[in-house]
């Protein structure tokens, strides 16, 4: 029964604000992406939803969005030391023949 009123209540607070229709699961997987775009890591997510495991976050919200997917290559790519590349203003350097 208590579930129920819980459920009827949050339906009720949604009728008030003029809410569209969303149910609370749909709020569970909002939360967590917001998390994970937020940097959030899968221990926080784990938590935040109270799973056992981290593979259950693991297999279920890992790669929601895209451009947090990609940005995440991008900085682990940035980690990576790159050869310099010469500048117009640095003279380039003779070359040695045998």
């Amino acid at each position: 029964m208590t579930s129920l009123f819980r459920l009827d209540e949050f339906r009720r607070i949604c009728r008030r604000a003029d809410l569209p229709p969303i149910n609370l699961r749909d709020l569970r997987h909002c939360a967590t992406t917001l998390i994970h775009a937020g940097g959030g890591d899968l221990h926080a997510i784990k938590e935040t939803l109270r799973h056992s495991t981290i593979k259950l976050a693991s297999d279920t919200y890992t790669s929601l969005l895209k451009e947090v997917d990609l940005e995440i290559v991008e900085r682990a790519a940035a980690l990576v030391p790159r050869a310099r590349r010469a500048t117009s203003e640095e003279a380039p350097r003779p070359t040695v023949q045998p």
